[in-house]
């Protein structure tokens, strides 16, 4: 079920960020244990709160692996709507040129 992967791919991503960067956001494991990986991403996009740390990842060169950059991803396109969709590509895109 794609959802299903979505969802491992978030955690794999979640645990990747963590080897490579040193940065935990342990707020996200909890989301995706409470509601999901997909409804957890839909929340997150709709509450207009950040998770990872862009600094962070910017250090790491990491803006790539984000939750946003995975909603993206077109294996999961039919998961989420398009302007959840957008608001991930905003996000990502003010992150790259604030960097």
């Amino acid at each position: 079920m794609k959802s299903r992967q979505f969802e491992q791919d978030l955690v794999a991503l979640y645990e990747n960020v963590w080897v490579k960067c040193g940065y935990r956001e342990p707020r996200l494991l909890s989301m995706v244990e409470e509601w999901g990986g997909v409804e957890a991403a839909k929340r997150i996009l709709s509450s207009g709160r950040f998770l990872f740390g862009t600094a962070e990842l910017g250090r790491c060169n990491c803006m790539g692996a984000t939750l946003e950059a995975l909603v993206l991803d077109p294996r999961y396109a039919d998961l989420f709507t398009a302007e959840e969709r957008i608001t991930a590509s905003s996000r990502l895109k003010s992150w790259v040129c604030a960097a």
